[in-house]
């Protein structure tokens, strides 16, 4: 299921930091779980305006290409690096490859992290670029 993917690519980023993605049942809202996930208090709840800017633009990322639904799509990027931690910008592109290998990615970027797993015969340089 596309569904557990998702949850299961978040889970890969923010388990490092003791989160898990759940479903509020009572709001029926996406939270983060602090810990195991298993408790059901809501003091074990992070909401998602309480992530660090890193975490909301990752969640944004990762959220927009699971809502295309492993259909074709273009996703044009400026600096995606911004906000990232290193280590997740060495992952970017293969989670969002994992989420939705129909995904044509566009993007500009200074960090040379972003292209890091396998990436690199990809990169097209703006100047290398020939208008006619």
């Amino acid at each position: 299921c596309i569904r557990d993917s998702f949850f299961t690519t978040v889970d890969s980023l923010f388990g490092e930091t003791g989160k898990k993605i759940a479903i509020d049942p009572t709001s029926n809202t996406l939270v983060f779980r602090i810990g195991d996930g298993s408790s059901a208090s809501h003091d074990d709840m992070i909401q998602l305006e309480q992530l660090s800017s890193g975490e909301k633009q990752m969640l944004l990322i990762l959220t927009t290409v699971f809502l295309q639904e492993e259909k074709p799509n273009i996703l044009l990027m400026d600096e995606p690096e911004i906000s990232l931690h290193i280590g997740w910008q060495d992952r970017l592109i293969s989670m969002i490859r994992k989420l939705n290998p129909q995904c044509q990615l566009i993007l500009t970027t200074h960090s040379p992290n972003i292209f890091a797993d396998g990436w690199e015969d990809k990169i097209v340089f703006m100047n290398d670029l020939v208008v006619k």
